[in-house]
């Protein structure tokens, strides 16, 4: 385990003091909050939402720490109303924890006011891909929209519908988002650990390399025993493999398994325990062997189609992601 030691850190801040009263209520068309800790909130995306991705906000003392943006500005502008009411305090800092547009695309909406915290890298990306991706995302998201509103009229089940009504809300929020989407650099970077100190509690982000995608910030709060994970976990859902390094995505699981924690925010899925990570080390495990296994079969990328999805993962969400996922591992497998 990486020990969290000021000897490690690249920068210390110091957040003042305050106290706090809330109310206990708050809706939103795009996340359920659930109330995890003293001033701690997860906020989990709704299907047909516009948030697609999981956040979350921590107070610190005075001051209000963000864990994820979510992709529409409408979203995140709810995240601000919620921790307004429930908080009352400012949003000092906004977490990217890495660089997918569901986790960054909200920074706009507490900008300026809050810095925006990221990896030097997840910056990097942001600065050469950031405005591309989404002016791309602009040629195909409206025929993509009116597609799954088809799907959605032709649902004959339930998971067809819920997989139609995600993909609504994903492709709505590109088309209603991109008039006015400016997207928003961090401000502040730092690579391996950094703690932020507040009079209440103190949050440590740290980074990791070469997982979900080239670098991963995770949030941990040690007194409460509290990971926000951003997509290094997915509870219950298939995880998107294709644009990280499985080897190294479960070196990373491995390392927060033996942190003591007691509850997991997934970027993805509902809240959880530290045996979610350890079902998404057997995930990859799974999805690896089976790639190995068509390929010493001499399977080719058609066969992979029609490659059937083992019974434990039939009802995780996602689905569509098993085939990329399986596909991508195994064009890793060096040819013999």
């Amino acid at each position: 385990m990486r020990k969290l030691l000021i000897s490690k850190l690249f920068v210390v801040l110091i957040i003042t003091t305050g106290t706090y009263s809330f109310s206990q209520s708050f809706d939103s068309p795009h996340f359920t909050l659930e109330h995890i800790g003293d001033g701690i909130y997860a906020a989990i995306h709704k299907p047909g939402g516009q948030a697609i991705c999981n956040a979350g906000f921590v107070d610190l003392g005075e001051e209000v720490l963000v864990f994820d943006s979510f992709l529409s500005t409408a979203a995140a502008l709810d995240l601000k109303q919620a921790i307004k009411e429930l908080i009352g305090k400012p949003v000092r800092w906004v977490v990217n924890s890495h660089s997918h547009n569901d986790h960054i695309r909200g920074n706009q909406v507490f900008s300026p006011g809050a810095s925006i915290i990221s990896s030097s890298e997840i910056r990097d990306y942001l600065v050469i891909h950031g405005k591309e991706e989404a002016e791309e995302e602009q040629s195909h998201a409206p025929g993509r929209l009116a597609f799954y509103q088809g799907k959605m009229q032709e649902a004959q089940t339930e998971e067809e519908e819920q997989f139609a009504r995600m993909w609504i809300g994903y492709f709505e929020a590109m088309v209603e988002t991109f008039p006015d989407l400016v997207i928003t650099l961090p401000d502040v970077v730092f690579n391996d650990t950094i703690i932020l100190y507040g009079s209440k509690r103190s949050a440590t982000l740290i980074e990791f390399q070469q997982g979900h995608m080239e670098s991963d910030i995770v949030l941990y709060l040690p007194e409460e025993q509290i990971l926000f994970t951003g997509d290094l976990v997915f509870k219950e859902m298939h995880p998107y493999l294709a644009d990280g390094n499985p080897a190294g995505l479960k070196q990373t699981l491995s390392t927060l398994l033996e942190w003591p924690v007691n509850t997991v925010v997934p970027g993805h899925g509902d809240v959880g325990k530290k045996e979610d990570i350890q079902a998404m080390i057997r995930y990859i495990d799974m999805a690896e062997s089976m790639a190995g296994e068509l390929k010493m079969q001499g399977k080719t990328h058609d066969d992979l189609d029609f490659a059937k999805i083992p019974e434990l993962y039939r009802n995780w969400q996602f689905s569509v992601f098993f085939k990329t996922n399986l596909q991508f591992l195994y064009d890793l497998i060096p040819v013999q």
